[in-house]
């Protein structure tokens, strides 16, 4: 089940999430999406998925439409976080992965080439 509330005010309009986004459900935020986009003149539209509990591939791939279309996406929590970043990386899940880890590589060896030599003995 998905809740959709829409929240409107004079300089954006927000389509607020809550529940599993999945199945009908990414029919219904898409036509949902769409009435407001249309309604929406020249306020800004943001996509709240702080209440959503799951997400779809058919969902991400709605998410990505959203986005390209200049929506804002809205997550907390470390997974809708890391699925936002993934929809908005033009290159998909696997340059948001190669990215992720070029950082992650890079951090490590700068931690390493930064830090004192250890000490060996034979004891």
């Amino acid at each position: 089940m998905l809740r959709i509330t829409i929240q409107e005010s004079p300089r954006a309009i927000r389509l607020q999430l809550e529940g599993k986004l999945a199945g009908p459900w990414v029919d219904e935020l898409e036509r949902s999406w769409t009435a407001a986009a249309s309604s929406s003149g020249k306020r800004r539209l943001h996509v709240d998925l702080t209440g959503v509990s799951f997400i779809s591939t058919p969902a991400k791939e709605l998410l990505r439409r959203i986005s390209a279309a200049g929506a804002d996406l809205i997550a907390c929590g470390c997974l809708n976080r890391a699925i936002v970043d993934e929809v908005k990386c033009k290159g998909g899940p696997h340059l948001a992965a190669l990215l992720a880890l070029t950082a992650l590589w890079f951090s490590g060896t700068t931690a390493r080439a930064q830090s004192a030599p250890l000490p060996l003995t034979l004891k």
